[in-house]
């Protein structure tokens, strides 16, 4: 994962927060904070994360695990537990006092955060990692990602176009897939079918297994 697209802000802030409240986000967070420590060693950083981000001497302030949840039904029903967090969370920013905070992924959560923090910290700047999908639903997000963020990063490289035509600093870093030493097989001669069930245990368990029978059936039927 590229981030020279940004080191000019971190080489001016110095006290970094780290926000991010599922899997994918700390396999993100984990590429990004290696190489902030690798660049900046003597940058004081906190936040919110996962196992992986751990393993680099990462203190998370709550447990990732505590944030996990599929559909609107599970949010809903979980609507208390996540408006105090939210509010015990602006606590520990408030308290570490950061000149940088960097969210990562988890838009609508991340969102409310920096939304309600925000007009309180002048100085402090606004970071986004993955750039919420507008351009699959919600489009009028881009607007509002635009109000409160500084710099927008984005994971595909047509990305940008939507968040820039509201003036929105955005950049292409790349999805860190394409960058992992082990590339996938792919065999020659066949169709190849991608899985892409999602990143939450709970979720993959849900939603592989029909993934799997239905590529089982398409298999058989050979017209794919």
């Amino acid at each position: 994962m590229n981030i020279r697209c940004f080191c000019w802000v971190l080489t001016m802030y110095k006290r970094i927060f780290i926000l991010t409240t599922e899997p994918s986000g700390d396999d993100l967070g984990y590429l990004l904070l290696k190489k902030i420590k690798k660049k900046f060693p003597d940058a004081e950083i906190s936040g919110l994360g996962g196992l992986r981000m751990e393993t680099l001497k990462f203190s998370s302030i709550y447990p990732i695990s505590e944030f996990s949840v599929n559909g609107i039904v599970e949010v809903l029903k979980r609507i208390n537990f996540f408006r105090k967090k939210i509010n015990q969370i602006i606590f520990k920013i408030r308290k570490f006092n950061p000149d940088l905070i960097i969210t990562i992924d988890s838009p609508s959560f991340c969102f409310r955060v920096i939304k309600k923090i925000q007009s309180q910290r002048a100085y402090t700047k606004f970071v986004h990692l993955v750039t919420p999908t507008v351009w699959a639903w919600k489009r009028y997000r881009a607007k509002q990602f635009g109000k409160n963020y500084d710099l927008l990063l984005s994971l595909f490289k047509f990305e940008p176009q939507y968040f820039k035509k509201f003036n929105q600093k955005t950049f292409f870093i790349g999805h860190p897939i394409f960058f992992r030493k082990e590339k996938p097989k792919i065999l020659n001669n066949v169709k190849n079918i991608s899985l892409f069930p999602g990143s939450r245990t709970n979720e993959v368990l849900h939603i592989l297994p029909t993934m799997l029978e239905s590529t089982e059936i398409i298999n058989k039927k050979k017209k794919f």
